[in-house]
Order: structure tokens, then C-alpha cells, then sequence
């Protein structure tokens, strides 16, 4: 597994939806995705986030790894109460 560094956080993203409310299939290409992850592993200067936690980051956060998503802290916009 990856371990960020600096305020970097490891972000594994919820799989996008593949029916709609009301059963119907989405194709592949139109799917679009949640922004919406589980955190794998966060850097030592990371004081909000917490591993294990969901959260909601930017669209356009980050860059794209074999274990998942790498983003900075300041991209999240909120922790989900569970």
C-alpha cells in the first residue's frame, strides 16, 4: 500500500452506480463517479481526516494509483457521520 506524504491522503472511491433508482442500467461511459471514498492511509501533517473514515473530496482532486486515489486534505469537503 501507498503512504502519502506532506497532507496527502490515500483514498480508495466508492464504485459508481450502475442502475438508476428505478432499475434501469447505465452504460459504462456514462456512468459518473461519486466523489465519495473510503481512506486507506493518511501523512503524518494530516490532523483532520482519519483512516477508515468516508468522505466527500473535489471532482477534480488528485492523481490516479494502483491502490486507489491520492488527494490533499484541503480537497475534502466533509467527513460522513456513519
Amino acid at each position: 500500500m501507498i503512504k502519502p506524504y506532506r497532507d496527502m491522503i490515500l483514498i480508495k472511491p466508492d464504485e459508481p452506480n450502475d442502475k438508476t433508482d428505478s432499475g434501469i442500467l447505465i452504460p459504462k461511459q456514462a456512468q459518473e463517479n461519486t466523489h465519495i471514498g473510503t481512506v486507506l492511509n493518511v501523512a503524518a501533517n494530516v490532523n483532520l481526516v482519519k483512516k477508515g473514515e468516508r468522505v466527500f473530496y473535489s471532482k477534480w482532486a488528485g492523481i490516479d494509483v494502483d491502490d486507489g486515489k491520492i488527494i490533499k486534505e484541503t480537497d475534502v469537503f466533509g467527513i460522513f457521520d456513519e
